[in-house]
């Protein structure tokens, strides 16, 4: 059970911090122009990005870690 626990905690935290990122990343310094932003610069910044997907490996493993820990 802690494994479920970690890996939904871990996705969450996960999810959270992608939004964050992207806001500051992308949405954030175009605050107040009319500019849209590609679905591609998105992309860019998340699926395509092997760092994105390194930090998702590391948050999962961390969650994990929490709900063990917390667990025993």
């Amino acid at each position: 059970m802690w494994i479920l626990k970690g890996a939904l905690g871990g996705t969450l935290l996960f999810i959270v911090g992608s939004v964050f990122y992207l806001y500051i990343t992308l949405f954030r310094p175009r605050i107040g122009q009319n500019v849209a932003i590609a679905l591609s610069a998105i992309k860019a910044y998340t699926i395509w990005n092997p760092v994105y997907w390194a930090v998702f490996a590391v948050v999962l493993v961390a969650g994990c870690a929490v709900a063990y820990r917390i667990a025993h």
